[in-house]
């Protein structure tokens, strides 16, 4: 989606562009260098339509600098434009336009490769689950994963040690680089205290890594679920506020949220909530990093010895091909709308409701919205009787 005051400003920006001597060659490219943030902080994944316009009238820009800027756009022009915008920068006359455009269409055709590798490898382990189950039955598949997963956490806890014990040093030395070169060279220091900010989002991606492969706490105690829902929205209230996003255009409905007692490890329970509100407040980001108009509504209901609760939202939503991806449940899937996404927020909610022999189901249509669906069994379960 996209607000108002952003398209009014592409608006205005094509507008000059189509004046002579509209745009300084300095506006033009600070232009393309935001658009270009965008991409590598994560918050777009493709140029919307509103601002291809003036991609197209860029590439063909008589500062062969301003093309240049354009081909490194190449990467993320919507797959209707591509070609079109492709021919024409690595015809270009200026070298140096020609190069930076074939970068960009190689990094593109390998990250499309990748991404055909990963659907086939989601599509392989979800074969594997179906024949597995077919075999021995859907209880006996369930616990094969689950010791599976058990292993790999083993393993995974040592090597995340070992690299945060070599990630220390590289901090410091970084940290002191950058200290030297504040009294040198502006560039440099610029690039040393990126290095460090990197170094800084590795050191919390791998610590949220260790938490996450972690045992949990096996204690419950019966807590009210409106009080839960209570405390993880508040969670999500304060955290989307410290990032600066202000939370008014969208409505938060939890009054269908009824007065049942579920035994619980809260803090799991509250955690997975929270991840979950959080991605639905994310789907109702624009590109400029607000809130567009939405409501996100939470909802319970009991049946069968059991609480459902329901996080809906009416969101961008997901595709079909994005569904399926989601829902094979591996690490690594980012939140394009965050700068600096783990990709492990659903996945731990997921892993705390399993941890209360409960299930997690997510629905989702494109430009509709999605719904995400805690189960938890009323009464406690064990290991042996779960």
């Amino acid at each position: 989606m996209t607000s108002a005051s952003g398209r009014s400003s592409t608006e205005k920006f094509l507008s000059r562009l189509g004046q002579k001597d509209g745009v300084s060659l300095e506006e033009k490219r600070r232009h393309l260098k935001v658009l270009r943030n965008a991409f590598k902080h994560g918050e777009s994944s493709v140029l919307s339509p509103a601002n291809m316009p003036a991609v197209l009238l860029l590439a063909e820009d008589v500062d062969w600098q301003v093309r240049q800027d354009v081909a490194e756009l190449l990467l993320y022009a919507p797959e209707e434009h591509f070609s079109q915008l492709a021919a024409r920068l690595m015809a270009d006359p200026n070298g140096y336009v020609r190069r930076s455009a074939e970068r960009s269409r190689e990094r593109r055709q390998k990250a499309q490769l990748e991404a055909r590798q990963a659907s086939r490898g989601i599509e392989e382990v979800t074969k594997q689950y179906e024949s597995l189950t077919r075999q021995v039955g859907g209880e006996m598949a369930d616990k094969a994963i689950s010791l599976g997963e058990a292993r790999f956490e083993l393993l995974a806890d040592e090597l995340l040690h070992d690299l945060l014990t070599m990630l220390t040093p590289l901090k410091a030395q970084v940290r002191g680089l950058t200290s030297g070169l504040a009294k040198v060279d502006r560039d440099l220091l610029q690039m040393a205290v990126k290095s460090s900010e990197d170094l800084d989002f590795l050191e919390q991606y791998i610590r949220a890594v260790v938490a996450y492969s972690k045992a949990l706490p096996v204690e419950r105690h019966p807590e009210w679920v409106q009080e839960v829902v209570r405390q993880a929205g508040e969670q999500v209230h304060r955290n989307l506020a410290e990032r600066g996003v202000d939370l008014n255009p969208v409505a938060l409905d939890d009054g269908e949220v009824a007065g049942t007692r579920v035994p619980m490890c809260r803090e799991l329970i509250v955690q997975a909530l929270a991840n979950i509100v959080t991605n639905a407040y994310e789907s109702l980001l624009n590109e400029e990093g607000r809130l567009d108009e939405g409501r996100i509504g939470i909802t319970t209901r009991t049946a069968d010895g059991h609480v459902a609760i329901e996080v809906r939202d009416n969101g961008c939503g997901m595709s079909p091909d994005e569904l399926t991806a989601l829902l094979a449940f591996l690490p690594g899937r980012k939140n394009a709308k965050k700068k600096r996404s783990m990709g492990l927020g659903l996945l731990t909610a997921k892993k705390n409701v399993e941890a209360h022999y409960g299930t997690l189901r997510v629905e989702s249509e494109l430009g509709k919205g999605t719904a995400v669906t805690i189960t938890l069994p009323l009464a406690a379960q064990d290991a042996e009787n779960g």
